[in-house]
């Protein structure tokens, strides 16, 4: 396929190879696809020689080729360099009579070609990067219907062009996302091994802190000053220990931990523990907490330290933005016949703009100053811990007004209500005792169980983690 005149090279020849260059197609091995359309093409065209060619700065490569034994040939000696000069089907019927080709070592020597017909590989972006070409040894032309289907079939080498370059892009995009994925863990990780030394090191001093200054309060002597700096101390601590907390499980539930430890939990006994904990917090800013329970029965089935914590957080909130007058916070407790448990924290204080009950259980958001001046706001950490949470359990958490003044913030918990049936004279449960969840909408959907629990479990309702 040798010339003796010079080639023609296209106007657009420089983009025209970076064309060329961004598919990545030179110098790779066969590919069946490529094979088939070329194979296809001689049958059709009734040609024994056919091939896909790409041309590029200095010579024609094969892709894929017919009755061809050569991977590759100088571009000034091809017939395809003049195809891609030309739009639509370059034809030569008998390569012999043509001035340009009369001499091309493969016209008088082998493979003997007399005949070729090339239809330009034409890019999205209409740059000529090869040709997909039949080629025969006896002068002849193509039918009408023969030219069509090299068209079409040149048009099926593009699309498998591309189809090839998209999935080259998706596989380095992969790889990209991949190790974005894993530098990400990776700053997790240490970001979540930071938070639990922090944690550590915070925790044990404050673990002696707030007991012993509870101690103090309760049972010693103290002039009105010492209480008053006493009190400071202990509100500090506990506000120090719900901030650590708080860090700790928004950290675990950034990194995909925060799991509940599920066990059997006497609500009741929750509520007043949480009330009896924070009576003496409440007092010392003239608000009674209350309880009020209209639970059918209390078992429900839950992480009893989260639910606590999520408790504590809306009480510190109430006791927070609490009216200057005496007042009451509520805790209410209720629950419906196919186990939803709704909770709720109730008071009296500043409310919160409807535009903003959302906002307000994002990390750090904060009103607007004119707005945050008569309404409440977070800066914390605190609602947020309560709305994962009550998400680790399935639920909901929203604030609302409550008639005529105050806030709610109400949770609503598919945790599922447990049934004691049992055994003493008293009515107290003891030996074998059957908790039977009287229809359970916890995460893993709705089902009717009965199990049997061993004697022991009775004392450690409410209070402990981890019990299956």
């Amino acid at each position: 396929m040798a010339l003796i005149r010079v080639t023609p090279v296209p106007e657009n020849e420089e983009d025209r190879l970076e064309a060329l260059r961004a598919y990545g197609i030179v110098h790779t091995g066969p590919e069946a696809a490529f094979t088939d359309l070329a194979s296809l093409a001689s049958e059709i065209c009734e040609a024994p020689i056919a091939a896909v060619s790409f041309v590029d700065e200095s010579r024609q490569w094969f892709k894929a080729a017919l009755g061809l034994y050569v991977l590759e040939t100088p571009r000034d000696s091809s017939f395809c360099a003049h195809a891609i000069a030309h739009d639509g089907i370059f034809s030569v019927h008998d390569a012999r009579q043509d001035p340009r080709f009369s001499t091309n070592s493969s016209v008088v020597g082998d493979p003997g070609i007399r005949f070729y017909a090339g239809a330009p590989l034409v890019t999205p972006a209409g740059f000529k990067v090869g040709t997909l070409c039949v080629l025969d040894t006896v002068p002849r032309a193509l039918t009408g219907l023969q030219r069509r289907a090299l068209r079409v079939l040149a048009a099926q080498v593009v699309t498998r062009l591309e189809l090839r370059l998209s999935k080259r892009e998706l596989a380095r995009h992969e790889a990209d996302i991949r190790a974005r994925t894993d530098s990400r863990i990776r700053l997790q990780r240490q970001k979540q091994d930071l938070v639990s030394l922090v944690v550590h090191d915070l925790k044990n001093p404050i673990a002696v802190i707030l007991p012993n200054t509870g101690f103090v309060l309760d049972h010693a002597r103290l002039t009105e000053e010492e209480r008053e700096a006493l009190c400071d101390i202990e509100r500090s601590a506990r506000a120090m220990h719900g901030m650590v907390m708080n860090l700790l499980d928004i950290s675990r539930s950034e990194a995909g931990t925060l799991s509940p430890a599920w066990a059997t939990v006497r609500l009741k006994d929750l509520l007043e523990e949480v009330r009896r904990t924070a009576r003496r917090r409440a007092e010392e800013r003239g608000q009674k907490l209350v309880v009020s329970s209209s639970l059918a029965n209390d078992c429900v089935r839950a992480d009893a330290d989260l639910l606590r914590r999520v408790l504590e957080n809306l009480i510190d909130n109430s006791l927070k933005y609490a009216a200057k007058t005496k007042g009451t916070i509520r805790i209410e407790a209720s629950s419906t016949p196919d186990g939803i448990v709704d909770l709720a924290v109730c008071d009296n204080g500043a409310g919160v703009p409807a535009a903003y009950r959302e906002r307000i259980f994002e990390r750090y958001a904060q009103l607007d100053p004119d707005t945050a001046k008569h309404a409440r706001s977070s800066r914390g950490l605190g609602l947020t811990f309560c709305r994962l949470a009550v998400e680790a359990h399935g639920g909901t958490i929203w604030a609302e007004d409550r008639a005529p003044t105050g806030s709610a913030f109400r949770m609503r918990l598919p945790i599922g209500l447990l049934e004691l049936r049992g055994a003493t004279a008293n009515g107290d449960p003891s030996n074998d005792i059957a908790l039977r969840v009287v229809r359970s909408v916890a995460p893993g959907g709705t089902r009717d169980v009965t199990s049997t629990r061993p004697s022991a479990m009775p004392a450690q309702l409410g209070h402990s983690r981890g019990v299956p």
